[in-house]
């Protein structure tokens, strides 16, 4: 997938995700990444019941590393992808 991946293509054209941006957010509770996120894919209209689920996933992950802290962008990447809050237009 295209999160998996960090991105989409091949060569040059290589579409590429650069997910150091969010992973800097990522810390602690990761209340900064949702809030960024919520932002960016939900134009500040994510339901209280999709925060509480993306915290609660960010809580139950490390943030130590690095890595730590891009899986963690990852997984609330494919989190609200899939929410309802996002799938379906309003």
């Amino acid at each position: 997938s295209l999160i998996d991946n960090a991105g989409y293509g091949w060569d040059e054209s290589r579409l590429a995700i650069d997910f150091a941006p969010l992973a800097a957010l990522a810390t602690g509770d990761g209340t900064a990444l949702v809030d960024r996120l919520d932002l960016l894919l939900f134009d500040l209209q994510m339901s209280a019941a999709t925060r509480t689920r993306m915290l609660g996933l960010l809580k139950a992950l490390p943030a130590t590393s690095k890595d730590d802290r891009e899986y963690r962008v990852r997984s609330a990447l494919l989190l609200s992808m899939m929410s309802p809050d996002h799938v379906i237009q309003k």
